[in-house]
């Protein structure tokens, strides 16, 4: 979706990436370019792992985990997490890196368009270049925690069918929030 902790095509893997891919045992030959929708941004390989379509027999989601404990000992990215908060958080999305890459060829993949897990309010949140206000052709959408504190009038910055947006703006008034449990991460 963005940049986050993703890693720039144009330049050479950093120590955090180069760490990942030798970890994984990520050859080379399986990176390939894509650009992020929010930020147009030409990256290696680097899922979001809030929306995926999968073949369970194919197993991504086996191999998810294991990635992610050979990640997580790894006495040399533990400290690189522990220095940098986003590589901590987002880790797990490196170890769907390597589930990815090692289960799949490029040609196996296919790529939504950014009008699944359509980023509402994404801009606001993470400085997106992109804006995301109509959800006229939106699939799914996602916010993250934009609604834990939304912006005064952003239902009347949203376009599209006035029956969705009555049905947004119902679904995330304070009112209906505060019924919400509390989160603490």
């Amino acid at each position: 979706m963005h940049q986050n902790i993703g890693s720039l095509y144009s330049d050479p893997p950093d120590e955090f990436w180069s760490r990942v891919y030798k970890d994984l045992s990520i050859h080379k030959s399986a990176l390939f370019p894509m650009v992020t929708p929010a930020d147009q941004r030409t990256l290696r390989p680097y899922f979001n792992a809030g929306l995926m379509v999968v073949r369970p027999e194919r197993g991504v989601l086996r191999e998810w985990p294991t990635n992610f404990i050979k990640l997580y000992e790894d006495p040399v990215l533990a400290e690189m997490c522990q220095k940098d908060v986003y590589k901590r958080i987002f880790l797990h999305q490196a170890a769907l890196v390597g589930a990815i890459l090692i289960t799949l060829k490029k040609e196996e993949m296919f790529e939504f368009s950014p009008n699944y897990n359509y980023p509402l309010f994404f801009h606001e949140k993470f400085e997106a270049t992109q804006k995301f206000g109509d959800i006229s052709d939106a699939y799914t959408t996602r916010y993250d925690i934009y609604f834990r504190k939304p912006t005064p009038g952003w239902s009347e910055r949203l376009k599209g069918p006035e029956e969705i947006i009555a049905w947004l703006k119902e679904k995330f008034s304070e009112k209906e929030h505060e019924k919400q449990p509390k989160r603490y991460f």
